[in-house]
């Protein structure tokens, strides 16, 4: 049987999201919140930035929040009203660089 591997970092590296013609279709979906993990608090400034310029609507520029010491995120919303955000936990030991997936 043949196996094939991934490695991939701590970071989601691709999500497909679907954003749909709620006028054509008719149907409402329920909204969702996908969080990304970021390496520091650069990178959920980049996030910041570079979600606006594609067309994304602020919904919490980037800054500490009261959750947890440390927490630095920034959120946009998707044209579909997704609430996207970027996140930095503050500093942390890894166990692994990557994640090996096998199948």
């Amino acid at each position: 049987m043949e196996t094939n591997e991934l490695h991939r970092g701590r970071l989601i590296d691709h999500v497909q999201l679907v954003v749909p013609d709620l006028a054509a279709d008719g149907r409402l979906t329920g909204r969702l919140h996908l969080a990304f993990q970021a390496r520091d608090r650069a990178m959920v400034d980049a996030f910041h930035h570079a979600a606006l310029a594609a067309g994304g609507s602020d919904h919490g520029a980037p800054g500490e929040r009261s959750y947890h010491p440390g927490y630095y995120a920034a959120f946009v919303l998707d044209p579909a009203g997704n609430n996207i955000e970027a996140v930095f936990h503050g500093e942390a030991e890894r166990s692994a660089p990557s994640v090996r997936i096998t199948f």
